[in-house]
């Protein structure tokens, strides 16, 4: 069977307001006169003449076509083949061979055919995916996803097959979300840093005035880090810590009670300290000297110095005594007091091309970023909490949303910000849509110890859950230290447990070569009965191959088979 391409007549149904679901059947109605064949037509012909650059086609329901050949082409007559239709004057059509795509393939036709659907690329490759998908290429099939693909021309459809298939829900954002998965740009933690790194350039564009950037930058801290005068967790825990030194320690009028002689001691003690410390010079603290969350603790030495240089420019802001301390900037300030309590003195002070210079530089910035860090990322002993990974996304998809609101109200509504915050609150949405079928979480973590943030993304059919014979996958990709580049992949089924490492280099595969045994008797005495595999090289994991479709793959490439669909 021969077929042709119905575009032409599938578009004038639609713009006439005639039914998809009743599609004209067509082969009978093609190319009634010349002027029906349009440019870009594909159709398949047999060659009955050719003579002078033109070429005379046969078509399936009888009828012949003359046209002229566009360029040298060396044609056949018997042959049959497909031509795209390259112009059309009203009294001369010019032709060229259509040698593209998988329109070759005569059962991918024949399905198109059947029923009633123009054979151009897009319809095409639709039934190619849906045969991959292992769907079912019917007549009713294929019109509900003609329905699909013409509700979002703009989306591959190639996507529409394979996220219907899935059971997502068919929108151009969560589609670019699909597409970032399929092309291994899903990270979450690689939004949320593309987002952080886009900070610095937001408060220096041209339109944004000294106190525009002041007043945006304190949307984006309230939005980010909460109200004004809140602690965060660090910090509080930082303050409990040392209200319980100070509740340890003996009072004056306890140690006087020891006796007379006991408090002489202590007093000649401390005088003699003291003569001690007007000799020696003060020590200079080092970094991992400051308290964690601190200021101190966040910035080498160099930016600190830097920092307080370009606060001491403003007079305002050297006079603040909870920024400055004799003089020096208070390094032991915690990041989130330290922001905010910026913040408040550059609404109040005069700003003189100021505060955009300060906001936006490596500093000011390493302070803000690790602050939100400390908000966004989650340690490995909460992973087993789904409140609180729960919490963490609604939190995030909530800010993400006000700062777009923010972004549109200062003009910046098409800035590269608006997008990566656009960016990161539609991977949530998808991970939402995803959850309704598969047990799947993307968990960004932070390791103490370690200048590591990675993603752990942990994976089952929700079908499978309550099947003991189910398996449970789950893959961890870190960035650590010592060992580098790492990805572990871990499926569990019962208690049996098999664990791969890819790592880096060779250096990283002996060290966990070297301690596998370690590792495998840890998850015994657990109760889990564990084998262990490391690789050298990194592994590429392909979501939506390796998690999504898992319970359902694919076929892969759509072979070429003559059979009659209709049987």
């Amino acid at each position: 069977m021969q077929i042709s391409d119905l575009v032409g007549q599938y578009s004038r149904n639609v713009s006439q307001g005639a039914s998809i679901a009743a599609p004209a059947t067509g082969v009978q109605q093609l190319a009634d006169t010349v002027n029906e064949l349009t440019a870009g037509q594909i159709f398949e012909g047999t060659v009955n003449e050719v003579k002078k650059g033109e070429v005379v086609l046969g078509l399936s329901n009888g009828q012949v076509v003359a046209a002229k050949i566009a360029g040298k082409v060396d044609l056949i007559q018997g042959q049959s083949m497909f031509f795209q239709v390259k112009s059309n004057n009203g009294s001369q059509v010019e032709i060229r061979p259509y040698l593209r795509g998988s329109l070759s393939n005569p059962t991918l036709l024949k399905a198109l055919d059947a029923a009633g659907i123009p054979a151009n690329e897009r319809m095409v490759k639709m039934v190619n995916t849906m045969m991959e998908e292992q769907l079912p290429i019917n007549k009713g099939s294929l019109w509900e996803m003609v329905k699909s693909t013409a509700a979002q021309p703009d989306i591959d459809v190639a996507t529409i097959v394979q996220m219907r298939k899935l059971g997502i829900e068919v929108t151009p954002e969560l589609a670019n979300q699909f597409e970032n998965y399929k092309q291994d740009q899903s990270a979450i933690t690689s939004q949320m840093d593309a987002f952080l790194n886009g900070l610095p350039g937001t408060f220096l564009g041209e339109n944004l005035t000294e106190r525009g950037a002041v007043e945006l930058n304190g949307k984006i801290l309230e939005t980010l880090l909460g109200a004004p005068g809140e602690e965060s967790l660090v910090q509080n825990e930082l303050l409990s810590g040392e209200a319980a030194v100070k509740e340890s320690a003996p009072s004056a009028e306890e140690t006087s009670a020891q006796g007379k002689d006991a408090a002489d001691l202590q007093r000649a003690a401390g005088d003699a300290a003291e003569a001690l410390e007007q000799e020696l010079p003060v020590p200079v603290k080092r970094q991992e000297d400051y308290a964690p969350g601190t200021i101190g603790r966040t910035l080498p030495p160099q930016l600190a110095e830097r920092l307080e240089r370009q606060m001491l420019e403003n007079t305002a802001l050297s006079e603040n005594e909870k920024l400055f301390t004799d003089g020096k900037l208070n390094l032991e300030l915690s990041g989130k007091a330290f922001l905010f309590e910026l913040q408040k003195a550059l609404e109040s002070v005069d700003l003189q091309n100021f505060s955009k210079k300060l906001i936006s530089d490596k500093p000011y910035q390493a302070i803000l970023r690790k602050a939100v860090e400390s908000e966004w990322m989650m340690k490995p002993k909460d992973v087993a909490d789904g409140e609180k990974i729960k919490s963490l996304y609604q939190k995030l998809s909530h800010q993400m949303a006000r700062l777009e609101q923010v972004f549109e109200q200062t003009g910046m509504d098409k800035s590269q910000m608006a997008k990566a915050a656009s960016d990161v609150r539609g991977n949530i949405e998808f991970m939402n849509q995803i959850s309704q079928a598969y047990a799947y979480l993307q968990i960004p973590l932070k390791i103490n110890g370690q200048n590591a943030q990675s993603d752990l993304y942990v994976y089952t059919n929700k079908k499978r859950l309550s099947d003991k014979e189910g398996d449970l996958t789950a893959f961890l990709h870190l960035d650590l230290d010592n060992l580098g580049s790492t990805d572990v992949s871990v499926r569990m089924r019962g208690t049996k447990v098999h664990t791969d490492f890819f790592l880096a280099d060779d250096k990283s595969y002996q060290l966990v070569m070297d301690h596998m045994d370690l590792l495998e008797e840890r998850l015994r005495r657990k109760g889990y009965d564990c084998t262990v595999g490391v690789q050298s090289g990194q592994k590429k994991i392909d979501f939506v191959e390796d998690f999504l479709k898992k319970d359902q793959p694919s076929t892969g490439r759509v072979h070429r088979y003559s059979f009659d669909v209709r049987a």
